[in-house]
């Protein structure tokens, strides 16, 4: 297993299914002091810290009192991410309901936003001063409704990564035909069309990178497409998987983990995998279309290194 980060947002709500006032996310932070988490300054938001497994573990509040992330430091075995989410977890909890908050196992939220009580943060400005846009899924503040669950992964060999990176984006086709969830894939919508003129959203292309410089100078000069966003190289030896909604339970965070891993291990490995367009990926997120011998590839290239992935029988009969 790869040494891997993992960050886990999700929202928090009032016992009365209304967004936390900034005096409830106070109260809740103050408790988890009582628990050993100190403050820390970071630019944009309130964070907590405690020393855990060689690194910390990071609290925030991130952009809206409704939206809180778990920062958790990398690990090479994820029986030690186990433990540490579980205790950690469990403190959030205890803490969210002497604050009279509760935990929302959802990846979506449908808030208004005149509704939405926002923190401290650089990226609000940029948000706030966009004019609206009349594609469909169009969101004024995307980052307000839909959380997730991010895999931060060190990798060898990176330059393989950076040129297979379309590759890549066909099992993120694969995991969202997976997840069967309309909330997954209205997160995919909604990224697509808050972000049509900022990002050039053309397609999952090659894009014929060799190094981590390569790759942001493409990518800042917009020769690369909005849709690599999702996995995102980081430096030189890490990549990111930004794509997977909020994973609700501990089991789903470890599966997922290793599934990704799988999935980096298939691409160095050099496994002929079919290469999916963005058409082909929004279309069946818009419950269009499925491309079923592309799919069927895919679920027989991770039943092949995957011994975990026993749910290919579900994803035929449900498409």
């Amino acid at each position: 297993m790869r040494k891997v980060g993992i960050e886990h947002e999700f929202f928090v709500l009032s016992k009365q299914d209304a967004v936390p006032s900034k005096s409830m996310i106070l109260k809740l932070f103050n408790l988890l002091r009582a628990y050993g988490f100190n403050e820390y300054i970071k630019k944009d938001n309130l964070t907590l810290s405690k020393d855990y497994c060689g690194g910390y573990v990071a609290i925030s509040n991130d952009f809206c009192t409704h939206i809180l992330e778990i920062a958790f430091p990398p690990v090479e075995e994820l029986s030690e991410f186990e433990k540490m989410f579980k205790e950690v977890i469990t403190v959030v909890d205890e803490c969210l309901c002497k604050s009279d908050l509760y935990r929302l196992k959802a990846s979506y939220l449908e808030v208004p936003d005149n509704e939405i009580i926002f923190v401290e943060n650089s990226r609000f400005d940029f948000f706030n001063s966009r004019k609206s846009k009349k594609n469909k899924y169009y969101e004024q503040f995307p980052t307000t409704k839909i959380v997730s669950t991010q895999f931060d992964f060190n990798v060898n060999n990176s330059h393989i990564i950076y040129k297979n990176l379309n590759k890549l984006y066909s099992f993120e086709y694969f995991l969202t035909v997976f997840n069967n969830d309309k909330h997954c894939r209205l997160r995919h919508l909604i990224w697509r069309d808050s972000f049509e003129k900022e990002y050039f959203y053309n397609g999952f292309i090659d894009l014929d990178v060799l190094s981590y410089d390569d790759y942001l100078r493409k990518f800042n000069m917009h020769e690369t497409v909005r849709d690599y966003s999702y996995v995102s190289p980081r430096n030189e030896n890490r990549i990111e998987f930004r794509s997977s909604p909020s994973c609700n339970e501990i089991n789903q965070i470890l599966y997922f983990a290793k599934l990704r891993n799988c999935i980096i291990d298939i691409i160095e490995i050099g496994e002929e995998i079919p290469t999916v367009t963005s058409k082909e990926f929004f279309d069946y997120c818009e419950f269009k279309i499925v491309n079923h011998k592309k799919l069927n590839r895919l679920i027989a290239i991770l039943e092949k290194y995957f011994v975990s992935c026993t749910s290919s029988t579900e994803i035929r009969r449900a498409n």
